[in-house]
């Protein structure tokens, strides 16, 4: 009995040892305190107009897409919808660019039609776009006070699903190891290190 009395005063002593300590400093004390800390203010900068739908280089067989994005709410939006003078045969190289030059697809584009709209509720905005087939250009102008204040460019390719189907055919039928060999005996042949 003693034994337990001794370890439950023992218990009692070790609590009350362990009491939280708190003390207080006047306010010429927290200036001084503070001085020291830096403040910092994280700025996050959001783009005035960003594209979620269609993704740039896009290569589709639908005629119809979906135009979405993210702008501040009430803007006014402008879409202009390009199309090649005359829609061709896309030909992709095997890195998946194409194979005509640049320069001369930017001066071939045609305006089809523009589209103007306000941005929705929450700064989101949708529109469906009708695409031809072949190379699109799709211009999103951001519009303040009737001047452009950001504009975003997209590049749609629109192909028939046979051409496309077309193209995949030839690029299995293609014989790597035969490709391969012919290119390590074109670098055997042209090598002059002997």
């Amino acid at each position: 009995m003693l034994k337990k009395l001794f370890i439950g005063m023992l218990t009692i002593v070790v609590i009350s040892t362990y009491s939280t300590v708190g003390y207080s400093i006047d306010g010429e004390d927290v200036e001084e305190l503070h001085k020291d800390k830096i403040d910092v203010q994280v700025k996050t900068e959001e783009k005035e107009l960003e594209i979620i739908s269609p993704e740039n280089e896009l290569a589709t067989s639908e005629k119809i897409l979906l135009l979405s994005g993210k702008a501040e709410e009430g803007s006014e939006i402008i879409v202009e919808v390009y199309s090649l003078q005359e829609p061709k045969q896309v030909n992709f190289s095997l890195n998946g660019e194409e194979s005509d030059n640049t320069e001369e697809v930017k001066e071939k584009y045609v305006i089809q039609y523009s589209k103007s709209f306000k941005v929705g509720e929450l700064g989101y905005f949708a529109e469906e776009l009708e695409l031809k087939e072949g190379k699109n250009k799709i211009a999103i102008y951001l519009m303040e006070d009737n001047e452009p204040k950001s504009i975003v460019i997209r590049y749609v390719t629109v192909t028939n699903v046979d051409d496309a189907k077309k193209q995949l055919e030839e690029i299995d039928n293609m014989n790597l190891l035969e490709t391969l060999k012919k290119l390590i005996d074109y670098n055997n042949e042209t090598d002059t290190s002997e």
